[in-house]
This record gives structure tokens, sequence and C-alpha cells, in this order.
């Protein structure tokens, strides 16, 4: 999706979904758009009318509406469908207990799938689907996520059961691949009947943590039906050495740049048995700084590019819906690489560069280049889980200067939108829910808090030598475009080096806390000095770009940064004059 575009079902009309996300998308060399959200919206006449929507009618009509206008500017839509996910006392189970499959796990209560191996269950998919793509004939494709979340089945986030295995009684014994294929292949003949130009994606993300045991899922693709495609990422279930710590990539990452054994051997795969790959990327965005819009490391960007290029596939999902699309330097890297034939990496940076910033593209890359650096030092995809730590909240992270441990202040709190997806379908609970955004505990970490630290301490020296390389050029006599790219340049520099320089403030910080150290300790004050002066200097960051703000967020509900800012600077400055 653009920037600020919805994708949710159903609000697809132009309310939610203007005709200048569609713009934007065609003017970026994108021709499609990813649509999210629960299937069961758009139920009507199947076997199951207890799972049917009111509004069934109206949700489908306004889908039709959405991929025509969008068709206007050469975007197709394609549907990410999520299942229904139900409580075991639902009203459709009470009448036909037969249809209830495996229990998910949940943090919510318990919830049960359709059970994937029973006819009329698989039956009440073909209706759905082979209505909506009748009904919205330009819809260009679905992707059914049965790795680890979105089109369920009965081996999917299974509660209580070992990877491979269910608890559902009708389909225990029996093999994942068999029971996913074969949902497939239900699901592809009802909507190719309609549409046979569409495409139905499988996409295994993080099938290994839930239901394959085998790390590429060879089994899978050697039984996917011929009207289905793989799509695949370029960098998941890699192992990386980043220092002392082994980096696993268990999600999408911005440092590495070459393309994983699994989807190397997936893709040998698909071409030996004749299917499509698809495959899936980030632009510039990764997990290890996922508030940033886009990466400064641009070259690193580059690169991943190359690989996936390499691996010729299909088509490319080349962005989830953290951050939307809009017409940065990294997506300008993508467009070349799309569609340059004679793309190179080194090449296309130094080209947007020139596009960018003119006579002052030199500066530029050699600042990209250090932020590549930097990037390259990150030995962690994340600082405590999605949306925690200092490497989500940057130099608004508070320092742990609170006694007792949970006593963290309400300002560092906010809703992690994701953790929906383990609710029953259409609830609203999760939406007043309040989570802690802080790392507080090096628990939370995935390795040696020591190490940690000294790799961060790496990515914050290479990140200030780009940040210094922005910061000395003089923006006034440049022509007023080229000084307000820089002005974004500067900003996204100044923030990776104060994101990572209380990083590394934080987890040595704990660290000490933790090994005992009292917080009267001048180790401890000097590292409360050091966060007070970058968070000090970091207002003004958001002053200059006021869209690095976290409240802007349309993935995740965070506060204000400033305020967050405020609220750390006054613990600071209590801690310091109190210990």
């Amino acid at each position: 999706p653009a920037w600020g575009a919805n994708y949710a079902v159903p609000d697809l009309s132009p309310e939610f979904l203007s005709d200048d996300s569609f713009r934007s998308l065609a003017h970026a060399g994108a021709n499609g758009m990813f649509i999210y959200g629960d299937f069961i919206l758009y139920a009507k006449g199947t076997k199951f009318p207890e799972l049917e929507h009111p509004d069934a009618a109206k949700h489908l009509q306004t889908l039709r509406e959405a991929t025509e206008r969008a068709l206007n500017y050469g975007v197709q839509l394609h549907y990410v469908a999520v299942s229904p996910k139900l409580p075991p006392d639902h009203a459709l189970f009470k009448r036909r207990p037969d249809v209830r499959g495996a229990q998910i796990s949940s943090q919510f209560g318990p919830i049960h799938g359709l059970c994937s191996s029973n006819a009329d269950a698989l039956a009440f998919h073909a209706d759905v689907m082979g209505r909506l793509f009748r009904e919205a004939p330009e819809l260009a494709g679905l992707v059914c996520i049965i790795g680890g979340e979105s089109y369920y089945h009965c081996f999917m986030r299974v509660a209580g059961a070992p990877v491979g295995q269910t608890n559902c009684p009708h389909c225990r014994g029996k093999q994942p691949e068999e029971q996913i294929a074969n949902l497939l292949r239900v699901t592809a003949d009802a909507v190719t009947a309609h549409a046979p130009h569409a495409k139905i994606l499988a996409w295994p993300y993080s099938a290994s943590y839930h239901w394959s045991n085998e790390p590429h899922q060879l089994k899978l693709i050697d039984r996917l039906p011929a009207n289905v495609s793989l799509l695949s990422e370029i960098d998941k279930e890699q192992t990386v050495q980043r220092g002392a710590i082994t980096k696993k990539l268990w999600d999408y990452s911005l440092d590495f740049d070459g393309h994983s054994d699994r989807i190397v051997a997936q893709a040998i795969r698909c071409k030996r048995r004749n299917r499509d790959l698809f495959i899936k990327t980030e632009t510039s965005h990764g997990i290890e700084l996922l508030h940033f819009p886009y990466s400064p490391a641009i070259g690193r960007s580059a690169r991943q590019w190359q690989s996936v290029r390499a691996l010729q596939p299909s088509g490319v999902l080349q962005r989830w819906g953290f951050i939307g699309m809009f017409d940065s330097a990294a997506e300008r890297i993508g467009w070349q690489a799309r569609w340059d034939p004679d793309f190179t990496p080194t090449g296309a940076a130094i080209r947007v560069a020139r596009q960018l910033v003119g006579d002052w593209a030199p500066q530029l890359v050699a600042a990209w280049t250090h932020f590549d650096k930097a990037v390259h030092h990150i030995p962690v995809l994340t600082t405590g889980g999605y949306y925690i730590g200092p490497a989500f909240l940057g130099p608004a992270h508070p320092l742990p200067v609170w006694n007792p441990p949970e006593a963290i202040p309400k300002a560092f709190f906010g809703n992690f939108y994701y953790l929906a997806e383990t609710e029953a379908s259409l609830s609203t609970a999760r939406a007043a829910a309040q989570d802690n955004l802080t790392l507080s505990s090096t628990a939370q970490l995935e390795g040696p808090a020591d190490a940690i630290a000294d790799e961060f301490a790496k990515a914050r020296d290479a990140a200030h030598e780009g940040h210094k390389i922005l910061a000395a050029l003089k923006t006034a006599d440049m022509p007023p475009s080229i000084r307000e790219e820089f002005v974004e340049q500067q900003a996204l520099g100044e923030y990776l080096y104060r994101q990572f320089r209380s990083t590394v403030n934080v987890i040595r910080f704990l660290h000490l806390k933790e090994g005992g150290v009292p917080l009267t300790d001048k180790r401890l004050r000097d590292i409360a000095q050091d966060d007070l002066e970058n968070a000090r200097d970091a207002l003004s960051i958001y002053q200059r770009a006021p869209w690095l703000n976290h409240k802007l967020r349309l993935d995740v509900g965070v506060p204000d940064t400033t305020d967050m800012i405020k609220a750390k600077v006054k613990l600071l400055e209590n801690y310091l004059r109190d210990s």
C-alpha cells in the first residue's frame, strides 16, 4: 500500500482508499496493491449461514468498485485473506461440531478454525472465494499465508501440540502438507473457475515455527496444485554472524543483502516443478529499524534488490503494511531494480542521488555508505520484540531508572495491533489494550547484553560519520527542491545515529543495573547524562521532520514522540538530581 492508504477490508471506498493511492503506486512503477482482512465479511449464500455477514453484498460492491478504480491507473488488488477464528461455543459449532477444527494458540481465550479436512468446511471456503472473484472479476489474485497466520488450517498455531501435529480430532495423524495442499486446491479451483487470470499464491511465512518439520517446505512445493504459485521471502530463516552474536533472521531484515539458503532451495524446487515463484522483500525497510519510513542504507538496499533479481521471480511483493510506499530514495532504487535491465547497485545509488540532489550527490552517497556499514552491525532483529525497545522508540526510549522494575511510566505504553491475529474474528477487545513499549530486561534480548551493546556501539559510530557528512552541508544556498531533500536525508541520518546511541545506553544501563550496580554508581550516572543530552538534542529532529513522530503510525498505537521525550527528560533530570 501507499503511505496512508487503508488496505483493510471492507473499508476500500474512496473515503478510506483514495485514487491518490493508486496514482502513487503507478508513479513508483508498481502494478499491484495488497488488501487484507477477514474473508467472512464477504460471506453470503454459503453452507454456513451462521458465518454469513449481513453487509456482505455491500462489501462486495465496495470491493468491486475499488478494483475498477485501481485499474484506471494500471493497479490491481491482491487479497490477503484471513480465515474465521471462532470461540468453541459458536452457533456454527453447536449445530455442526464436526466442522470445528484445531484450537488455535491465543492469549484471549480458546478459539478454533474450521476443520481443514471437513468437506463442508472446505466447501465454505470455495463458496466465499468463488463468489468473491465472480462479483469482483478485476481482483488480481489471492494471497494465502499458510505458514503461521491468516489462512488457517488444522496444523497452524495449534495450542499445545508440537510442530507438525494437531489437536483437531479429525486431522490428527494426517500429513500437514497434504491437508494444506488440498485446502489450496479447493480454494484455487473455486477462484479460477470464475477468474482464470487470477494468481493464487501460497505463502509459507514462518511455517517451520508452526507446522513444517523441514526448513524449506519442499514437500509442500511438491504437492501444490498446478494453479497455485509459491510466495516466499528473500531473507527469512537465515543465520548470520555479527561480531560475537549469531543473528537469526526470523523476519524481514534490512541488514542482510543476500538471498537465504531457504529461498534458493525453494527457487530450485519451483523451477524443477515448473511452478511460478514470487518473492517477498522490503524496500529498504526491516524489523531492525521498524520506525524508519526507509533506511538510509541505500546501497545495502540496492544490493538486496540485486539478490531478488538474481532469482528471476515472476513477481515481487515489495512491502508489507508497516510503512506505506512513497516516493523515497529507496523506492527509486526499487523502481530501477524492477524495470532497468542493466541495473547495478552502485550505479543505481549514484543515479538516484543525482536525481535527488544534483551536484551534491557525492556527499549524499558518501553518507549512505557509512549508513550501510552501520546497519550491517545491527546484531539482533528487535530489542525486545515487535515495536519494543530503543530500536523502535529511538531516542525517546527511557532509561530504566525506576524501582521497582515493573514501575514503568505509562507514557511509554501503546497498542500492538498485530496481536489481534490471535483474537476471534471481528473482535474489537484488543483495541483497548495497553502494551509496554520498553526494553525493561536484558532477558528480552536475543543474546548476551554486553556483546549486543558492543555491536550497536559500532553501528552508532558508523552512523555518526554519515550524520556528520550531512550535518556539515550548508543548505541555505541550495535550490528549494534540493534543500527539502537534504532536510529529509539529514533527519534520517541524525535519527539513525541517535537511535543507535540510545540503544547502546539502554542496554548497558540495564546490564549494569541487573548486575547489582546501584543506581547511585558513577557508571550509571554517566550513561544517564549522555542519554539526557541525546534526548534533548533529538527533539529538534521532530520539528524538522514531523513525519518521524511515532503517533502518525497506522500499524501500531504509539504516543506522541515529543511527549515521550519530555517524559524521558524529566525522568533523567530527577534521577541525576536525586542520585
